[in-house]
């Protein structure tokens, strides 16, 4: 029995959800008037793994299909978290 090998870049599922992560975390600070627009994460129920990783890989590329999208037209906010407000 050999291994599985049909995700295009074969990515485990943590390494998915860490990548889309990094994603949203980026969108926070550079972009975050695109975060109302990022969709939720697929909830990862009783799907089979090839099933659940395949929401993954498209929910991460939907989302840099947004950033790159978006960073082409847009300068980067980069937001300062905590200082947008200063309240005594």
């Amino acid at each position: 029995m050999g291994l599985k090998k049909n995700h295009m870049h074969n990515k485990s599922k943590i390494e998915l959800e860490e990548n889309i992560l990094a994603i949203i975390n980026r969108i926070s600070d550079e972009y975050p008037e695109l975060s109302k627009y990022i969709p939720e994460m697929p909830l990862n129920g009783t799907e089979e793994d090839d099933v659940m990783i395949k929401n993954l890989e498209d929910y991460h590329h939907t989302l840099e299909d947004l950033v790159h999208k978006y960073a082409k037209t847009h300068p980067k906010t980069t937001a300062h978290k905590g200082s947008e407000t200063s309240e005594s």
